[in-house]
């Protein structure tokens, strides 16, 4: 709880900064009913770590699974592409490998730059 009301109240100061934009406060539990519903209610989210990783993984389940899904963590300065689901050391070199991520992954980059 101390670490999730840090994360709250600093996200909270932020939003006071532009009330222009919506800031809602909702529980994990609510927005993965929310995405397996009706995802177009959510927008962007700000998430700890911990729930950011719980949301992706629920995500990628709702559209195939890890092996389809791209990430991109854009910066001010710099920014990387990867697939989500990492790089598979269990299944290298034996011809398996799904490249839907990496290629997605780079579409997402080349539309970045």
């Amino acid at each position: 709880k101390q670490s999730d009301g840090l994360f709250l109240s600093c996200c909270q100061e932020v939003a006071a900064r532009y009330p222009h934009i919506p800031f809602e406060v909702q529980t994990l539990d609510q927005v993965c009913l929310k995405l397996v519903q009706d995802p177009s209610q959510l927008d962007v989210m700000v998430l700890p770590n911990l729930y950011g990783d719980i949301i992706s993984d629920l995500c990628a389940g709702l559209i195939g699974g890890l092996g389809l899904t791209p990430s991109g963590n854009i910066g001010a300065h710099c920014s990387l592409f990867e697939a989500v689901h990492g790089t598979a050391p269990d299944i290298a070199g034996k011809n398996l490998a799904n490249p839907t991520a990496l290629l997605l992954s780079a579409t997402m980059m080349l539309r970045h730059i």
